[in-house]
């Protein structure tokens, strides 16, 4: 296999990363001592730390069959050893918990800065980093962020401009890493599949070869789909669908709140989109095939997601609705979906 010309080049960090990394820490560590109720703190109590305190009874063969959390186990299993063999506390088990999530805060302005430019991407780094969606899960015990940071380290790692085979099993273990902690990252399996068909530069043997490759995640996701016959541990199931089908909502909300922090910095995505070539006639095809899917699949907003679903589910809520729909939604989630179509 040969190399491929990647958008990626090796460069200097912005001084300005750092600061955010200190204002990140600032506001953090505080939280992680004091007492309040949200999503994520009633998600540790019920469900991540009595989960990692079973594992830890359980070792060195936890039960996998049913558990009280509804993601793969990888994340409980690594903290309910670091339990056992160290005696770590809830505390400890936070600041690990942090440090991960201070990690990503560098993986995401490394992935951002070789597209925006360094500047745009200190600030999206900083409007996302110091964002309730990435502090909620910093500052308790959270698959959520662990998982996107080992999706994050697979970008940053592909985008390289020297990118070898090496760099492809690294990525693997990676992504693997993602699944099991969070099975919902599954969809990296096919995102990562087409872009080494796009950008690999061989045979088409060895693009289908390593393209195929990407999709080891997939097989180890499959034991613990036959063991729970579903996607999640069976106490989780009756969450798994809504009206007989998989459950929509979780991708029409995560689109539109890229699409509401897009609304911030639409002059750098109009840049972006230029210089990619997006045209318009793509873009109004977007919005309207996103439409489309929220007239069929309307996004209902309750008061319990409302609670759960933070900030920008609480504004919904205040709009009138469309068609089942927060007026709200139907302006972000095609944004967002415009987004995501020029960053791809």
């Amino acid at each position: 296999m040969t190399t491929t010309t990647m958008p990626r080049t090796a460069q200097k960090s912005n001084p300005l990363i750092w600061v955010v990394c200190a204002l990140f820490l600032f506001i953090s560590v505080p939280l992680l001592f004091m007492e309040f109720r949200t999503y994520e703190t009633v998600d540790e109590s019920l469900f991540h730390h009595p989960t990692i305190l079973t594992f830890s009874d359980q070792l060195p063969t936890p039960d996998y069959s049913d558990y009280r959390s509804a993601t793969t186990p990888l994340y409980h299993t690594v903290m309910s050893v670091l339990v056992r063999v160290f005696n770590a506390n809830l505390t400890s088990l936070r600041i690990i918990n942090l440090s991960i999530s201070l990690l990503g805060i560098l993986l995401i302005y490394g992935m951002l800065s070789p597209y925006t430019g360094e500047f745009p991407a200190i600030l999206l780094t900083m409007c996302y980093g110091l964002s309730q969606y990435w502090l909620g899960p910093a500052v308790r015990l959270s698959t959520d962020n662990t998982a996107l940071v080992l999706v994050l380290a697979t970008f940053v790692l592909l985008s390289r401009a020297d990118l070898q085979p090496k760099h492809l099993a690294v990525a693997i273990v990676l992504m693997s890493g993602a699944v099991l902690v969070r099975q919902l990252t599954i969809w990296i399996v096919l995102a990562t599949g087409l872009y080494i068909l796009m950008v690999w530069r061989g045979t088409i043997l060895q693009k289908l070869t390593a393209s195929a490759m990407m999709g080891i995640p997939a097989l180890l996701l499959l034991p613990f789909v036959l063991m729970w016959k579903g996607l999640t541990p069976p106490t989780f199931q009756v969450h798994q669908f809504d009206g007989g089908l998989l459950n929509t909502s979780v991708f029409i909300y995560m689109m539109g709140v890229l699409g509401a922090y897009a609304l911030f910095f639409a002059p750098w995505i109009i840049t972006i989109g230029r210089k990619q070539g997006v045209k318009w006639w793509q873009v109004i095809g977007i919005v309207m095939a996103s439409m489309i899917l929220l007239a069929i699949l309307p996004l209902k907003v309750t008061l319990e997601d409302a609670f759960v679903g933070g900030i920008l589910w609480r504004i919904g809520q205040a709009f009138p609705a469309i068609a089942g729909t927060s007026l709200l939604f139907w302006i972000v989630f095609p944004i967002g979906s415009v987004t995501l179509y020029v960053f791809y």
